[in-house]
């Protein structure tokens, strides 16, 4: 009876495992995330610039135990959602080349991601923007803006831009880093009067960080 609790409980933990993860190879969006995985977005474009479109793909899982229903009855799903960059290949399928669920924040009761997308420029630059909300904490709407380019054999984080809204002051503060130049740029708009110049500082380059790694 032990025996057959354990392979029940190991097949169920494999089962939990397999849900948060995306399919190594497939020829659509629908073979490659799972069932039941919310709000996909993809985006398609030439990424490693070998002439076959690539696909990227953000969703959020679905797995059980990180659904939270609010005092009201809503659920607010807590899954890190799932940045995937797939590689085309030339029977027409993709090949996962890289997942991430560092990218798009985590929701909790508190904070809320209320838009993202992502878009492969024609020059096969990969941008991740997404939105967020903060009901406690925070006067601020921030939207942010990963931007991604592969080069030297790999896929690499180029530049982060993060627009704040203050929903106080209606101001609105733009802070853009180019992580091949070591710079960055800070833009206020005032609501009221007369906005300040453009800040830039030079914080030196730094070696560039691959898609999904931790800073």
């Amino acid at each position: 009876m032990k025996k057959y609790f354990a392979i029940v409980t190991a097949l169920a933990t494999a089962a939990c495992a397999m849900a948060s993860t995306v399919a190594e190879q497939g020829k659509s969006v629908n073979e490659l995330i799972p069932d039941g995985w919310e709000r996909v977005q993809p985006a398609t474009g030439d990424v490693n610039h070998d002439g076959i479109n690539d696909l990227v793909v953000i969703a959020f899982p679905n797995d059980e135990d990180k659904m939270f229903k609010r005092y009201d009855g809503y659920v607010i799903n807590m899954n890190e959602p799932v940045v995937a960059v797939y590689m085309g290949q030339t029977d027409g399928s993709y090949r996962l080349y890289r997942q991430a669920n560092n990218i798009v924040p985590a929701q909790d009761e508190y904070n809320s991601v209320e838009t993202f997308e992502v878009n492969v420029t024609a020059k096969g630059v990969i941008n991740v923007v997404y939105s967020t909300f903060s009901s406690a904490g925070s006067w601020s709407n921030d939207t942010m803006t990963m931007t991604y380019r592969f080069q030297d054999g790999d896929l690499f984080l180029i530049g982060e831009t993060t627009e704040g809204f203050d929903r106080a002051s209606h101001d609105t503060e733009v802070y853009s880093i180019n992580y091949l130049t070591g710079k960055a740029c800070t833009t206020i708009k005032r609501n009221k009067g007369r906005s300040p110049k453009a800040k830039w500082e030079n914080l030196g380059k730094k070696p560039l960080v691959p898609f999904g790694s931790n800073k």
